[in-house]
């Protein structure tokens, strides 16, 4: 598919015949991602894609969004996850995805929405790291990057925050060894973990 290996105004060419624009601010993969859920979601009949790709064009905050239903309960839920504010959805940006799944002009009108901020806890993580012997201390200030930044680009909702995944990811040139000392939490298919800050504390030094 071309829309994966094009940028810049290329995308927004393809994502115009799927009635997708990009909306001010909107980086490309976001606007690929929304393009690819408005294709999956075309029927009117409601398939998860379809909410999901209606919240995430409610405004370019919306960095995610996951739709579900619990049991028999027709009630459908829409979980929000934010670009900004650590992930949390603030209540304008969530009455504004309501607004939009439940306007007229979207051919919704027999459903019954819940839209509810994904993320669910914004936790710290603590860390004992141990160097190689010829690496400078200073490589530690550069772990809180590597692993936050991993996080937002591999992690969604219903990832579980495990000790391997930040180990492996704070595991930057000149670390020996690192061991998460903090909780690990598990998320519900419909939540998110947001890291809030992430403390290196360096042990010393082994091959």
């Amino acid at each position: 598919n071309l829309l994966f290996y094009s940028q810049g105004s290329d995308i927004d060419h393809l994502a115009i015949f799927h009635d997708v624009l990009r909306m001010y601010g909107e980086a490309d993969d976001a606007v690929k991602s929304r393009t690819i859920l408005a294709i999956a979601g075309r029927s009117t009949g409601g398939p998860k894609e379809r909410y999901e790709a209606i919240a995430r064009a409610a405004d370019a905050r919306v960095k995610r969004a996951h739709a579900y239903r619990i049991g028999r309960d027709p009630t459908i839920h829409v979980a929000i996850w934010s670009t900004d504010n650590a992930g949390q959805a603030d209540e304008a940006l969530l009455a504004k995805v309501r607004a939009a799944l439940e306007s007229p002009a979207h051919g919704l009108v027999c459903d019954t929405f819940n839209v509810r901020a994904a993320v669910f806890v914004a936790t710290d993580i603590t860390l004992d790291v141990w160097l190689l012997p010829d690496a400078l201390e200073s490589i530690l200030t550069a772990i809180p990057a590597a692993v936050t930044s991993a996080w937002s680009a591999e992690t969604g909702m219903g990832f579980d925050l495990a000790a391997e995944w930040v180990q492996a990811r704070a595991m930057i040139a000149g670390v020996q060894r690192a061991r998460m000392t903090s909780v690990e939490i598990v998320a519900q298919p419909y939540q998110a973990v947001s890291i809030r800050s992430v403390t290196p504390v360096y042990r010393g030094r082994a091959y």
